[in-house]
């Protein structure tokens, strides 16, 4: 993956993890996934792009939708 599409990807972990149906889960990508507010803007999500730290952030995407009990999103659960 390139920059661009590393970017998109993350901005799109960021969504789903946030509609984890699951406080435990949300808790976990808050301290293992981006930071607050750093899915804002590309240049705040440069540091996410790397190799190594886009690897753990996959492995904390993962995991938080392991611990969830679904997605809520637009008042809509999905399991």
């Amino acid at each position: 993956m390139n920059r661009t599409e590393r970017i998109a990807a993350l901005k799109a972990m960021a969504l789903l993890a946030r509609a984890a149906n699951d406080e435990t889960a949300i808790d976990y990508w808050l301290t293992y996934g981006i930071a607050d507010g750093d899915e804002d803007s590309d240049e705040e999500l440069d540091y996410y792009t790397e190799n190594d730290t886009f690897k753990d952030i996959i492995k904390a995407f993962l995991e938080t939708m392991r611990q969830s009990e679904g997605l809520y999103i637009d008042s809509i659960l999905g399991a």
